[in-house]
């Protein structure tokens, strides 16, 4: 009876939060149609699904696996449940159309063993933040195959860039061209154009980029987090503890919509800083792939306007990008499902939220300690 309320749960939950997304998204959609058509940042869409097609088959899938690892759990143990009930999300939620889809699952999970198995990592937030970056934003800039297509809606959205301005930069970075071309790429405006800056002059520059900080907060920080952070709130209010004040909630939101937006501009803006370093530093060098890998970690830096937690949920977030492009390079995510499922029931590393969500809290045996005599 507990895995029927389990499965039901999150069928309910999973299927409530893309019902409200989706909703929000045909209200935005015939918006957008009654106004003139604004030109699409990044890569073309993928067909659409339905417009509730997402909320019932995320339901449904992560509902059904819910259940299918109740059910093994009772015939063979966690050890075995774990394992068979991760690899059946490939067949209920193996969509790149669906934003809860088996390779973000499994990727996800992959980045939080990687963190948990390795101490240095699991004490460095930071190491793991910088190094994430660096192999996200590299492999959005490198290839159009590497990540989630509705990250790449993100990342061409929030780094206010064309995808022709992108597909020269990748010209540039695997052609003939110096690190002293790459000026044309620092700080752009957000409807297209470039703050201008002489690069010799430490004024100009700094001017350039807190402009494009300033520019990149209003225009696109503080709207996304807004909706971010209201969803949340709305959240606590239904759920959260009923003796906290509603003008509580609403104060910890404003502080919370302001550090994020911070970091989410200082993040994007610190990409472009790297561009500018690589032209200052090395104006002659070739342009090569591995020297702007290095170059692009910088953006993890603004992580530290964070608090201690949400620094944490962030860098774990990212690790799943930096691992996603090395997954789905040599094929291996449902050897990864397999992997991560088995060091997960056996306690090896803790499972993380979405697969605790699914098999319940036990699915994760923790070590215990057991007591000296």
């Amino acid at each position: 009876m507990e895995t029927e309320k389990a499965a039901l749960r999150n069928s309910a939950l999973v299927g409530a939060l893309f019902s409200v997304t989706t909703a929000i998204r045909k209200l935005k959609k015939r918006k957008a149609s009654e106004g003139p058509k604004k030109k699409p940042w990044g890569l073309p869409p993928l067909e659409p699904l339905g417009d509730w097609e997402e909320a019932y088959r995320s339901a449904l899938g992560v509902g059904g696996v819910t259940e299918l690892y109740g059910l093994l759990k009772k015939a063979l143990g966690r050890h075995a449940a774990a394992v068979g009930s991760l690899v059946p999300l490939k067949y209920a939620l193996d969509d790149p159309r669906l934003r809860l889809n088996y390779k973000f699952l499994v990727a996800f999970a992959v980045g939080q063993a990687v963190v948990e198995l390795v101490p240095f990592f699991r004490k460095n937030t930071m190491l793991v933040m910088l190094l994430s970056t660096s192999q996200l934003l590299s492999s959005w800039l490198y290839s159009d195959k590497a990540l989630p297509r509705d990250y790449y809606a993100f990342l061409y959205n929030q780094g206010q860039i064309s995808r022709e301005r992108l597909l020269k930069f990748r010209e540039l970075t695997f052609g003939d061209g110096l690190n002293k071309d790459y000026k044309p790429y620092c700080f752009p405006k957000r409807e297209g154009g470039q703050w201008e800056f002489d690069e010799h002059k430490p004024l100009e520059v700094l001017r350039a980029t807190t402009m494009y900080f300033l520019n990149h907060l209003k225009t696109s920080s503080i709207p996304f987090y807004i909706k971010v952070y209201s969803l949340r709130l709305l959240f606590f209010v239904l759920v959260g503890k009923k003796n906290t004040q509603v003008h509580t909630r609403i104060s910890g939101m404003i502080k919370d919509v302001l550090r994020s937006s911070c970091f989410l501009a200082g993040y994007c803006t610190m990409a472009y800083v790297a561009l500018y370093l690589l032209v200052v530093s090395m104006p002659n060098r070739k342009s090569d792939p591995l020297t702007l890998w290095a170059a692009l970690g910088l953006a993890g830096l603004p992580l530290l306007v964070e608090t201690p937690s949400q620094q944490r949920t962030i860098s774990s977030y990212c690790a799943t990008f930096g691992v996603y492009p090395a997954l789905e390079y040599f094929g291996v995510f449902d050897h990864a499902a397999v992997a991560v499922s088995l060091l997960a029931s056996t306690g090896t590393v803790r499972t993380s939220i979405p697969f605790r969500l699914m098999w319940g809290d036990d699915a994760s045996a923790d070590k215990k300690k057991t007591p000296k005599q």
